[in-house]
């Protein structure tokens, strides 16, 4: 979200399982999160630290139901790969961007963030280019448009196993354009249409169509993009 002040928040939450833990208070889902923690220190395989593992030994629990459950292990770090993010250029807010996924998230925002500020994609083709995502295990993911692509095979003549999926994040993000003087020219949102038709950035704007082209091998749909005015708000 940005305001008419180019404010900027941008925030993921989740409930982990689909309805978290199954139990609702007051009309709120409570998650289970609680899968996130490892209560491992060291990993009995590689004898390694488990960096979401309990520190600092036995921790008294003040809310514990028994006795025994007062001397549970604390100091742990729930593993997340929630990766909210805003961008600045000279001090200045320059875009909010995020996605869920789960473990494909930090690879689904590096990739967004990637296309379009090296290689100078337009944010909308930034947001809908087919993804490679690497998430510290055997298999990497890849955008099924690209299976059979160039980058598929180079990747697999590398010895990358591969596996191809329809899903890897929803990408939503604003861009606050600015001219050489640090002048903001206007806000551009974009939602990750092409992977979720549903979604929608919306401001006090007249959204109109990308063109659309190819991205190496990939046909690129049209897609929505929505410039607005500097003293706009946009979510």
């Amino acid at each position: 979200v940005v305001d008419r002040w180019h404010n900027v928040v941008s925030m993921t939450t989740t409930i982990e399982s689909n309805f978290g833990s199954g139990v609702a208070v007051r009309g709120f889902m409570l998650n289970n999160e609680l899968t996130d923690f490892d209560p491992l220190l060291v990993d009995p395989v590689t004898s390694k630290l488990v960096a979401n593992g309990p520190d600092g030994g036995k921790r008294p629990h003040r809310t514990a139901a028994t006795a025994a459950d007062r001397a549970t292990s604390g100091g742990k770090r729930p593993r997340s790969s929630m990766t909210p993010t805003i961008v600045t250029r000279e001090h200045k807010p320059y875009m909010g961007i995020g996605s869920p996924g789960g473990s494909m998230i930090i690879g689904a925002v590096f990739n967004a963030l990637t296309n379009f500020m090296y290689l100078k994609e337009t944010l909308p083709d930034a947001v809908a280019a087919p993804r490679a995502i690497g998430r510290n295990r055997p298999d990497n993911l890849i955008d099924l448009r690209v299976e059979g692509s160039t980058l598929a095979r180079r990747l697999a003549g590398r010895g990358f196993k591969t596996t191809f999926t329809s899903y890897s994040g929803y990408v939503q993000a604003i861009h606050i354009d600015h001219d050489d003087n640090g002048t903001a020219l206007g806000l551009y949102g974009v939602a990750d249409v092409t992977r979720l038709p549903s979604a929608l950035a919306k401001g006090l704007c007249k959204a109109v169509k990308g063109k659309g082209r190819r991205l190496g091998d990939v046909e690129q749909p049209a897609f929505q993009h929505c410039p607005v005015h500097p003293d706009s708000p946009y979510i």
